[in-house]
């Protein structure tokens, strides 16, 4: 905005444009250094940085100014959206696990927080990997049928 500006005294007060991201933050020493415009909020409290689809407002040749920039962030978009489709997939399989070995989500953290942490580091890694499958050969498969219909 600034490059296509000229400067903060011509940038509008008011911009109605597509929200890409807000990203939260805390204000540190570091991030007063990097961003100065929010030096003057105190230590420790949160603000949200916002990314803003600009294409609309930006010139061919701003664009291609910035356009290293702009598909570094465009990529990071994209491998933080992957990132959270996969941790959605992996946390609905071990609750698929869970549910198939009657245990909730709750029960099992609840059992985990009662071990030493060694072992609770343990079996959190255990947990992520699925239980075997077992497959019976059809021969035995037909017999443990038949015993289930005698047994009903």
């Amino acid at each position: 905005l600034l490059a296509h500006y000229g400067g903060w005294a011509h940038v509008p007060s008011q911009l109605t444009v597509p929200l890409f991201e807000l990203q939260p933050s805390r204000q540190s020493e570091s991030t007063r250094k990097r961003f100065k415009a929010l030096a003057h909020l105190p230590l420790g409290c949160t603000f949200y940085l916002a990314e803003l689809d600009l294409g609309l407002f930006l010139s061919d040749e701003l664009k291609q100014q910035f356009a290293s920039e702009l598909k570094r962030r465009a990529d990071r978009r994209l491998r933080t959206k992957e990132e959270e489709l996969r941790q959605k997939d992996e946390e609905e399989r071990r609750e698929s696990e869970r549910r198939k070995h009657g245990k909730s989500a709750l029960a099992e953290e609840l059992e985990t927080m009662s071990l030493s942490a060694r072992e609770a580091a343990r079996r959190r890694q255990q947990s992520q990997y699925a239980a075997p499958e077992i497959h019976l050969a059809p021969e035995w498969q037909l017999q443990w049928e038949q015993q289930q219909q005698q047994q009903q």
